[in-house]
């Protein structure tokens, strides 16, 4: 019996180190847009319970590699002593914890993403398309729990049988409950990745900007590779426990794509950077340009109807605030002829990056505008985050 599975130990807290790595950075990040940690919102509160699911996930696949499980040929279970079988059954007991984590983390990634996703989308007709993968997730969710505690393997405790009765062979080796876990995480993955990718695509932006754009939200790609493979070895390899690596690696990867598009504000004070640029100073040279400075940045390609006040909110040049525009098109510029001529002006701490970290906005009264010089090729843009 397999007492310790090779590298299992380091790799797997090695994963989970740099998964907490991408948690830690979102929080300071979310900390420097937002100006306190009281303004933090609900994806955050989800992602700081995934932090204890996804440490649940590391400590229990490494007490099954160490203790081993019932998922192992009758053959093999006869020759253990019983003290092999007690350690089978608690090993046996910490794989069914582990799948309830695995769940759990990879879920509650999922609705970090779609709340996201929802503040993106408010007041757009894709809001509509975020809400019915959100039902799809919500009932794929409900509907692998039912089965797996309730359907595959009953009674319940032969999860952690040594050996498993006859006929029971799903309680060790959860293939009925993998396929239909496989199906629900994957084709929910693929959905969410329908949302902002064809919005950023039909966006008009340069080339260089989508292509980073769909780069980031593409990332869940890899989260849809990692589980397969994860099932393929999981199905393939039979009666071993190699899969627990990848059950690590999914783990640590979606926590790691779900962290990666809020550390922009992190990245740009660290390394100086401008929302697209190498600088987080620079000027322009058109007709009422701004200077970026510390703490006032100028949201938009500049002035174009007139400057903007010293201070506060830059009306159009209809007189109007710009305040309230919809997010989406503040983002990535959909429907610029609504704010074409408009500029605003908010703090450094206060604005919210395009790309990356400040995609939220808590309700239509707190988006900013997006401006545009007439003749400007560039396009800049920096909406405000929702506070």
């Amino acid at each position: 019996m397999a007492k310790h599975l090779p590298g299992l130990l380091p790799g797997s807290w090695a994963l989970w180190s740099i998964g907490m790595a991408t948690v830690f950075a979102r929080f300071l990040s979310r900390r420097l847009a937002l100006g306190s940690w009281r303004k933090l919102q609900l994806d955050d509160y989800l992602m700081a319970l995934c932090v204890l699911t996804f440490t649940g996930v590391t400590v229990c696949s490494n007490q099954v590699g160490i203790s081993g499980s019932n998922y192992a040929s009758d053959a093999e279970i006869a020759t253990w002593s019983p003290a092999e079988i007690r350690d089978a059954e608690w090993g046996s007991k910490m794989l069914l914890a582990l799948e309830e984590f695995m769940m759990a983390t990879v879920w509650l990634v999922k609705a970090c993403l779609l709340i996201l996703y929802g503040r993106l989308t408010s007041g757009l007709t894709e809001a509509f398309a975020v809400k019915v993968v959100a039902i799809y997730c919500a009932v794929g969710y409900v509907v692998v729990q039912i089965l797996y505690l309730g359907v595959w393997c009953r009674p319940i405790d032969d999860y952690w049988a040594v050996p498993v009765p006859e006929g029971h062979e799903q309680c060790k080796t959860y293939l009925h409950h993998m396929i239909t876990v496989t199906v629900f995480h994957v084709s929910s993955d693929l959905l969410m990745l329908l949302v902002p990718v064809p919005m950023i695509a039909r966006a008009k932006l340069p080339l260089l900007r989508k292509i980073i754009l769909c780069g980031i939200f593409s990332l869940g790609l890899l989260v849809v590779l990692v589980a397969i493979l994860n099932r393929y070895y999981n199905f393939t390899v039979a009666n071993s426990l190699v899969f627990l690596i990848w059950y690590n690696g999914e783990a640590s990867t979606a926590v790691m794509v779900a962290n990666i598009p809020f550390c922009w504000t992190l990245l740009r004070r660290l390394f100086a950077l401008d929302t697209w640029g190498m600088s987080s100073r620079r000027s322009r040279s058109t007709s009422g340009a701004y200077r970026l400075g510390d703490r006032d940045i100028p949201v938009g390609s500049g002035g174009a109807a007139g400057a903007a006040a010293t201070h506060g909110t830059a009306v159009g040049s209809d007189g109007v605030s710009q305040a309230g525009r919809r997010p989406f098109a503040s983002l990535v510029g959909i429907d610029p002829a609504s704010t074409t001529g408009s500029t605003e002006r908010i703090t450094a701490e206060q604005r919210g990056d395009a790309t990356m970290d400040h995609l939220d906005y808590k309700n239509h009264d707190k988006r900013a505008a997006y401006g545009a010089h007439k003749g400007s090729s560039d396009g800049d843009y920096d909406p405000e985050i929702g506070l």
